[in-house]
């Protein structure tokens, strides 16, 4: 099953949100299915992982698709796990959507991200192809939209622009001199070396800031097609309702294309857009670079852990073949 339509689910203790995949994913020709589950913390969470274990046995009797399940013992914390269940799903697949328990994607979502697969498969500046539109559609658009963001609630890439990614986002660095004042820059570099350095606990702070700095692309779709759900009891990160969680999806136009190449023009909107409404960027956002070490340093000091996020993952073995 080589080159059949292949899905990664992160897991960890939504059976109904990994059910809720799984039937989407099959419903929409996905015949490859890689389920990654991170270790429990509590006996709770152990008793809903054995309601996810059931769930997919259950999947793996329809014939003609292929499930496959890497289930840690160990808790591994949420960067770690999700770093490697990607790691491991492009060590047997050359692309693929990534899906969290947490997301509801449309029938729509696997449409698109299987035609951008196929029609940027080529195209070196194209990291992602995203089924999350956080800006509201344009009237009687049927293209895609353009981001430098890594829009991660539903999405999809290869296995060799993951590579690119992954040694991007642990790579140590410093923004450019002309860059000291920039809110975008200091924003996303902060919260990125806080994330190396395992003060908190997330890997979507580093794949923003190796997004930005390389000035790679986001294929954005021209509708919302994942509603994130994640406002649970199991939530690590995300609380309340309001946008962007619980973001309502819409069908593709019926006339819907993909424009032949990035528009820097197009993603700078967008991007502003999202500076603005989804991550609040404010003025004193400009001055990180001097107040953001000494927060750091006295504020967030009890919360770092006990090894960086490069030594975390160095103690990771990635499966070559899991049933």
């Amino acid at each position: 099953m080589a080159n059949a339509k292949a899905a990664l689910i992160i897991a960890f203790a939504r059976p109904e949100g990994v059910q809720r995949l799984l039937k989407a994913g099959l419903d929409s020709g996905v015949k490859s299915f890689f389920v990654a589950i991170d270790g429990p913390r509590s006996s709770e969470h152990s008793l809903l992982q054995n309601r996810i274990i059931n769930i997919v046995e259950d999947f793996r009797k329809v014939p003609g698709i292929e499930v496959r399940v890497w289930q840690r013992s160990k808790n591994l914390g949420v960067a770690v796990s999700i770093l490697t269940a990607i790691a491991w799903f492009f060590s047997q697949v050359d692309e693929g959507v990534i899906l969290e328990d947490d997301l509801a994607p449309s029938k729509d979502f696997f449409t698109f991200s299987f035609a951008a697969l196929e029609n940027y498969r080529s195209n070196q500046d194209v990291w992602l192809i995203s089924g999350s539109r956080m800006k509201g559609e344009t009237p009687g658009s049927t293209i895609n939209d353009w981001s430098n963001y890594p829009m991660i609630w539903g999405w999809a890439t290869w296995s060799n622009r993951w590579l690119e990614i992954y040694t991007a986002l642990l790579e140590r660095n410093r923004p450019s001199i002309l860059r000291f004042f920039s809110k975008r820059s200091n924003y996303w570099y902060i919260g990125s070396e806080r994330a190396k350095m395992g003060q908190i606990d997330t890997w979507d702070l580093p794949f923003v800031n190796a997004q930005l700095r390389s000035k790679r692309f986001s294929v954005i779709p021209p509708v919302n097609l994942v509603t994130n759900l994640g406002f649970d009891e199991h939530a690590a990160h995300t609380t309340g309702k309001s946008y962007p969680l619980n973001h309502p999806t819409a069908p593709l136009p019926v006339n819907w294309t993909f424009s032949s190449c990035p528009d820097s023009l197009n993603a700078d909107v967008y991007d502003e857009f999202l500076d603005r409404e989804l991550y609040k960027m404010h003025w004193f956002h400009r001055f990180l670079r001097i107040y953001g070490p000494f927060f750091t340093t006295f504020r967030m000091k009890k919360r770092t852990t006990k090894a960086s996020l490069p030594m975390r993952l160095a103690k990771v073995k990635i499966p070559n073949l899991c049933d």
